[in-house]
């Protein structure tokens, strides 16, 4: 019999990455990958750089029980992000990289979920000072996408 520890119990469970590379959106360069089912992922490194946001520690306690980016958390943010992941799907993904770590990325769909997200917060003013760069990013990031 094979003893497998927990760890490696769990790392079988966890999709591997069998493809790396960048994307260019925009004028950033982003870690990116391709899972074994074909899952497109954002490392989380890439998903902070989209937003010109350092990276920052993940709110595994957020409503939804997503993890989100913590940019995302904000409480006047909460009905959009709510609504944006009322589909139920999980937009937080642990990988296998390379060198066998398990790392945290996001699944790539979410990155124009979450400029819409910040674009109808800025056109329904409900924004803070403080997030209006992002919304400023969003429609730059929406608008490389397009192309």
């Amino acid at each position: 019999m094979i003893n497998i520890t927990e760890k490696e119990q769990d790392q079988e469970q966890i999709l591997k990455a069998t493809h790396f590379g960048k994307i260019t959106i925009g004028d950033k360069e982003l870690p990116c990958a391709v899972l074994e089912d074909g899952t497109r992922i954002l490392s989380s490194r890439a998903m902070f750089k989209a937003f010109d946001r350092t990276k920052g520690i993940l709110n595994s306690e957020f409503v939804t029980g997503e993890n989100l980016p913590v940019f995302m958390t904000a409480n006047n943010l909460k009905p959009y992000v709510d609504k944006a992941l009322s589909t139920g799907e999980y937009f937080s993904v642990k990988y296998i990289s390379r060198d066998k770590r398990v790392l945290d990325g996001y699944k790539a769909t979410i990155l124009p979920t979450i400029c819409d997200i910040f674009l109808q917060a800025r056109q329904d003013k409900i924004l803070t000072q403080n997030q209006e760069p992002l919304a400023s990013v969003s429609e730059i990031l929406v608008r490389s996408l397009s192309n």
